[in-house]
């Protein structure tokens, strides 16, 4: 049974849902927080994320039941009862996406894609929080903060990643480009090229289709190279 298959999304299952009451003045500023309720008080949960869509934000001064404008920032603070599962329809472009709690799945809906509005995009987790995102990610972001990124499903070929020091990548995605890594990294999928100065797996399922180097880093190697 191969790596792929054990995969199993406890965070999710186990999320109990909490409410959180926003100061105003301590968000970064245009920064939209995912929130499904319509009063003032920030519960996540599942619900669908777009571009001048779906009401399930609160704006940058603490105004609930917005809609996501795109080119802007995107937080994740709080969960919901039961899962916490976004779909991701139609293209939509971020500045950043910060990560609070564990727990989240962003999956891919009709059309979707998560574009970087400006080159090296931050996906930060912050708190150890586990997400997953399986909808297709177009262009550059960097994973930051002390939690775990699963990267799934089928992504873009112009996707460039970097994971800064302190992240954790377990990649089971296809098509990706480029990955810098400077955390740690576990690749069960495929990417285009690697440039390691982290600590790095290769499994045997993993594939890097065309250079790999390493800079100072630790590798330990399965899979295939130069495919």
């Amino acid at each position: 049974m191969d790596r792929a298959s054990l995969r199993i999304h406890t965070p999710a299952l186990a999320a109990t849902a909490t409410a959180i009451a926003i100061i105003p003045g301590t968000l970064p500023a245009q920064e939209f927080i995912w929130d499904t309720t319509p009063d003032a008080a920030v519960v996540g949960g599942s619900g669908v994320l777009d571009e001048n869509g779906a009401p399930n934000f609160q704006s940058p001064t603490g105004v609930p039941n917005q809609t996501f404008p795109g080119n802007a920032a995107l937080a994740f603070i709080a969960l919901g009862p039961g899962a916490n599962n976004v779909t991701v329809e139609g293209t939509v472009a971020v500045t950043g996406l910060r990560f609070e709690v564990s727990g989240y799945n962003l999956w891919q809906g009709p059309s979707g894609r998560l574009v970087s509005a400006t080159p090296g995009v931050n996906l930060t987790l912050s708190n150890g929080a586990e997400v997953e995102i399986s909808v297709e990610m177009d262009g550059s972001f960097a994973v930051a903060g002390n939690g775990t990124l699963t990267l799934a499903g089928t992504q873009s070929d112009l996707l460039d990643l970097q994971v800064n020091g302190g992240a954790t990548l377990d990649a089971f995605a296809t098509n990706a480009n480029a990955l810098t890594n400077f955390g740690t990294v576990v690749n069960s999928g495929s990417f285009g090229i690697l440039n390691n100065q982290g600590n790095f797996t290769n499994t045997v399922g993993g594939v890097i289709r065309g250079n790999a180097t390493n800079s100072g880093g630790t590798m330990a190697l399965a899979g295939t190279f130069g495919a």
